[in-house]
């Protein structure tokens, strides 16, 4: 499994339509394969800064997800100029899962 951590660096006055164009990029990921899950993140400390955790079965997966994306339609919620002053990504891998223990 890889997971995938993006920090997204709002610019002022954008933080809905970020919201808007991470979500429907999250439901868009959904129907891929290989994908697994996706969490949007807020920080008190930093309002402006909305971060995605994603995990994938594998790179390959994610990185299909990345072709396709750059090369077709991105969908309405990307129309118009991005609401992001910047992206930081990290694809990590998965070395170990802690399961719940039994009850």
């Amino acid at each position: 499994m890889v997971v995938v951590l993006v920090h997204h660096y709002c610019k002022p006055g954008t933080l809905e339509q970020a919201i808007r164009r991470l979500d429907a990029n999250g439901e868009r990921m959904a129907t891929f394969p290989g994908f697994l899950f996706r969490q949007r993140l807020s920080c008190e400390e930093q309002p402006l800064r909305l971060s995605t955790v994603t995990a994938w079965d594998e790179a390959k997966d994610y990185e299909h997800w990345l072709a396709v994306r750059r090369s077709g339609d991105p969908g309405p919620a990307f129309a118009g100029e991005s609401p992001y002053e910047r992206t930081v990504t990290e694809l990590c891998t998965v070395d170990r899962v802690h399961e719940p223990l039994p009850d």
